[in-house]
């Protein structure tokens, strides 16, 4: 609480391994507790220090193409010892670096190696960063996108590498942000209590990074043009009618700023010949990364659109609704309808569900799980 004060902005960048994660911060209180909001969109971008490993491995091979060094298992050493040591210590400062991958008798002076050490040159190791480093600094742009923020928190294990510091240090210290890491012990107590407590316990509002939806089955129009494009997967259901499916049904829109206990209730039915088909409830939450919201999941040859993911599946017991139902007349004989409404928490920590049904006039609950898919 030392640095926070109520509407200080900060941001949080989570510079991993594959991806860098940017969320904006806005301090609402800290007393009597701290209460955080996130101030827009978070940002993801492909751009962790996987990337920069992968850079170097291409420098490397270019560099020592056709000398004994330039074999596969040379520059995977190469790549290692750049991971594990180089990397986290460039800053750009020094003239020449070295990558220490081998014994002293790996000797090739005439391509910069010495006692099994690559001598490489600032601009030669700047340039497995350049690419990398241009993207999370225009992810960090959009984030902030102007605003007055007092920090900058830089964790994770690519936020180690000195030579990322000091770009995010020249961008952001003419805007008056200071860039705080784990590394610094004089401001260590700080960004740990915000990003593992202050952040993790004391959110109490989110904003949607993604649009969120589920399948939609609806009765096939033969006067809608997409139903007429999309009429060989039409299909009848069990009560005779002519359904298609795929429809995209939004639970939560991109953008959307989301209360800790933010819920979104839908309901659905599910309709069999017999009582014993009605034992399981089960679908499909998707993610859009998109900013347009489509209307459906699927093209009309059924193959899922770009940017369409699945995020995750509900699963859960509805044997205990069995015992309400009644068997209904259809044209292809008697059949069951189940109704029941499905209640999803989008805005703590964690995807939270429960399934509910009215049976005899009672409202009952019951829990549903939840099986991760590409949850991002």
């Amino acid at each position: 609480k030392t640095w926070l004060a109520p509407n200080t902005l900060f941001a949080v960048i989570d510079a991993g391994g594959s991806t860098v994660d940017s969320t904006l911060y806005d301090c609402k209180s800290i007393e009597p507790k701290v209460v955080l909001e996130e101030a827009c969109e978070s940002e993801c971008i492909q751009a962790g220090g996987v990337f920069v490993d992968r850079a170097a491995e291409v420098m490397f091979k270019q560099k020592l193409t056709g000398t004994k060094y330039g074999n596969k298992d040379c520059i995977i050493d190469m790549v290692t010892a750049f991971e594990g040591r180089t990397k986290r210590l460039f800053d750009g400062e020094a003239m020449n670096y070295a990558v220490d991958f081998g014994s002293t008798r790996d000797n090739d002076r005439a391509n910069g190696v010495i006692k099994g050490r690559l001598s490489l040159t600032a601009t030669e190791i700047g340039s497995a960063f350049e690419d990398v480093i241009k993207r999370i600094m225009d992810s960090c742009l959009n984030l902030l996108k102007g605003r007055k923020v007092k920090y900058i928190i830089l964790v994770g294990g690519f936020g180690e590498s000195a030579y990322l510091r000091k770009k995010l240090i020249e961008l952001f210290e003419y805007q008056g942000a200071m860039v705080v890491t784990v590394e610094e012990q004089t401001k260590k107590a700080a960004a740990e209590g915000a990003v593992i407590w202050y952040i993790k316990q004391s959110v109490a509002a989110r904003i949607a990074r993604t649009t969120f939806g589920t399948n939609l089955i609806r009765r096939y129009d033969p006067q809608d043009r997409e139903h007429r494009e999309r009429r060989l997967l039409a299909y009848v259901d069990v009560d005779g009618s002519l359904r298609i499916s795929d429809r995209f049904n939004v639970l939560i829109r991109k953008g959307t700023r989301m209360e800790s206990d933010f819920a979104v209730q839908k309901q659905f039915y599910q309709i069999s010949q017999t009582l014993q088909n009605l034992h399981d409830f089960g679908y499909t939450i998707y993610a859009h990364d998109g900013d347009e919201v489509p209307r459906w999941i699927s093209d009309s040859k059924g193959k899922t659109l770009p940017q369409m993911r699945d995020l995750c599946d509900l699963k859960a017991d509805m044997s205990g609704l069995r015992g309400s139902l009644q068997p209904r007349s259809g044209p292809l004989g008697p059949y069951y309808k189940a109704e029941y409404t499905v209640s999803t928490r989008l805005g703590g920590t964690k995807l939270q569900a429960r399934l509910q049904w009215e049976e005899n006039g009672t409202l009952r609950e019951g829990p549903v799980t939840i099986l991760p898919g590409n949850l991002v």
